[in-house]
């Protein structure tokens, strides 16, 4: 029996990414973004290098606040991925679900004047619910360097200085346009890897307990490089044999 999908923002975002099933809640993460949020900090910057976890903590934030935080996850795979008005719609559509609890119909032009009137209409709710909505932007720094001005672009949607309204991206802060960044208060937020414990339950359906300190120490807690230790492990490699040709297997984590 198919159980029925519960809608809310994370349901309706077009790039919503499918996080894995052992996912690792990084609740002491998300609970500083919160902290972060409850002060005059106006945007949060999730920093840290390839494959510590960036997308998966800006999603488990989403989940967190289904309700009132829209997200755009952008993947460079292709340049539909990130076409401003593919994003413009996708996030005219959270935005009207928001207020009418319903998406926009298919055949419903978007237009540059539709969006800011449902903007003008969440910050109405914002003002008079006093309630704070959420923008997640992830994945802007992966954008190709000759599509920069697509960057640019799809900062401009982003509604910066509205009161009621605050910001989590991936990234660094030098991605953000100087006009952008002079004018909010923004906070630079570096994460860190998963601790030895994070790293157990990420292996705990696998039994390999005798292995995993060495694992961990290899891969540096590294959410990315573990998620490619378990693929390996999955596909049936003998655990010792691989942690003994690791550096053939995982080449990037030796370089």
């Amino acid at each position: 029996m198919t159980l029925p999908v519960v809608m809310d923002l994370t349901v309706v975002c077009d790039s919503f990414p499918k996080l894995p099933s052992n996912l690792i809640n990084r609740e002491h993460i998300l609970t500083t973004i919160d902290t972060i949020f409850d002060g005059d900090t106006e945007l949060v910057m999730i920093e840290g290098e390839d494959g510590i976890g960036k997308t998966c903590v800006a999603a488990q934030f989403a989940n967190k606040h289904p309700l009132n935080t829209f997200s755009i996850f952008l993947r460079p795979a292709s340049r539909l991925a990130y076409d401003p008005d593919f994003i413009t719609r996708d996030l005219c559509n959270q935005f009207n679900w928001s207020i009418f609890q319903e998406e926009l119909a298919p055949e419903r032009e978007v237009s540059n004047s539709l969006y800011r009137s449902l903007i003008a209409s969440l910050q109405r709710r914002s003002r008079q619910k006093r309630l704070t909505y959420f923008f997640v932007l992830d994945g802007l720094h992966e954008i190709p360097s000759e599509d920069l001005e697509v960057q640019s672009q799809i900062l401009d949607l982003m509604p910066f200085g509205i009161p009621g309204f605050k910001f989590l991206l991936t990234g660094e802060v030098r991605f953000l346009p100087k006009a952008t960044s002079s004018r909010i208060h923004v906070k630079q937020l570096p994460i860190t890897g998963f601790t030895l414990d994070e790293t157990k339950n990420f292996f705990l359906d696998l039994e390999i307990e005798d292995w995993i300190g060495e694992i961990y120490q290899t891969c540096k807690g590294i959410p990315g490089y573990l998620a490619s230790v378990r693929r390996i492990i999955e596909s049936g490699e003998n655990v010792e044999v691989f942690l003994s040709d690791m550096p053939n297997k995982l080449p990037s984590l030796f370089e």
